[in-house]
């Protein structure tokens, strides 16, 4: 860790925001990254996000696949190659469930693995208000 406040990084993150114009898109005949995900599920510097009717386990199925990708762990038949940092972002439960949760979730993770997950709580996130990213 740099000493940087895990809050001011996160909001130095949301100020790099990247953007391409048509043009470059159009133009572009890069090749991509490796995926973190096999078969291009998920690629690196790239956010997965997951939805579905409400009770449909959305938030345990996010937190293990978080768990696998930090671990380097093949997860629901996706092969995972290597362990890679994961940011969970939560809007709903508050730290302690969440807390409870990663707990059961996470009880056979080496310690080794910690550190490439990070969670972020937030019920409102005020990314049109400048003065609330500074």
């Amino acid at each position: 860790m740099t000493g940087e406040k895990p809050i001011t990084k996160i909001r130095r993150l949301i100020l790099e925001l990247k953007y391409w114009y048509l043009r470059q898109i159009i133009e572009d005949n890069s090749e991509p990254q490796a995926p973190i995900i096999d078969n291009g599920v998920l690629l690196k510097n790239t956010i997965l996000t997951v939805f579905g009717a409400p009770k449909a386990r959305k938030s345990f199925f996010a937190m293990n696949c978080g768990i696998a990708i930090a671990c380097g762990e093949d997860f629901c038949g996706f092969s995972i190659p290597k362990p890679e940092k994961v940011l969970y972002c939560s809007g709903e439960g508050g730290y302690f469930p969440n807390r409870d949760r990663l707990k059961v979730i996470a009880k056979d993770v080496k310690d080794d693995f910690y550190d490439n997950f990070a969670v972020a709580q937030t019920n409102y996130l005020p990314l049109n208000h400048d003065d609330n990213l500074q």
